[in-house]
């Protein structure tokens, strides 16, 4: 990294949604918890801390952790009770043979203006960047992809677009860009001497 202290989230791709019983406020779920990660690749937020940081309720976070574990994306270490009534904090962990990943910067938990459907909508649309900026394809084929209903997408997609998070100028040619209400140039932050391996953010539309 470079010498700029900046900090970024390493989400992996969520596709196919409903195959693995998941929904998409559920990546933000994982991106809360992944949040507190630390350099041994786990942390040990309490329910309500990622609750606080994701902006749900204490009930949903507990039933998506659930989803997030069986469908493979975390690793729970249920570390029992410290005194009646009371648990020890999950030690949670992160499945590291994902093939790809998003890098999601820290600001998207400072946005002030945004509902958890749109944060977690913009979290779902970063998916599809084939630059930092720029996001590829119909609105139909993300919907697709995520096998979510074109009507969930097209709700939260134009409610970012009047908020001024997208820009949907170039939605005819299948591109939508990211506007710098957040930054999301993670290239910017990295050094050339020796650069990382990063993951192929391109994305084949099927």
């Amino acid at each position: 990294m470079s010498n700029l202290k900046r900090q970024f989230i390493m989400m992996p791709y969520f596709f196919n949604l409903t195959n693995s019983n998941l929904t998409y406020l559920d990546i933000l779920t994982y991106v809360a918890i992944k949040s507190f990660d630390n350099s041994n690749n786990d942390c040990f937020p309490s329910y309500e801390t990622i609750a606080e940081r994701a902006g749900l309720g204490r009930t949903f976070i507990s039933e998506s952790i659930g989803r997030l574990e069986t469908s493979n994306f975390i690793k729970i270490d249920r570390r029992g009770y410290q005194k009646p009534n009371k648990c020890y904090p999950n030690r949670y962990s992160f499945t590291i043979d994902k093939d790809y990943f998003c890098q999601i910067p820290h600001e998207i938990f400072k946005t002030t203006d945004l509902t958890n459907c749109e944060r977690a909508m913009l979290l779902a649309l970063r998916q599809f960047a084939v630059t930092p900026y720029q996001l590829y394809g119909s609105l139909k084929e993300i919907a697709h992809d995520l096998h979510l209903p074109l009507t969930t997408i097209n709700k939260q997609y134009y409610s970012l677009v009047k908020k001024g998070y997208l820009d949907k100028s170039s939605l005819k040619r299948k591109v939508t860009l990211l506007t710098s209400r957040i930054d999301w140039d993670y290239t910017a932050y990295l050094t050339f001497e020796k650069p990382a391996k990063l993951p192929e953010l391109t994305l084949m539309i099927a």
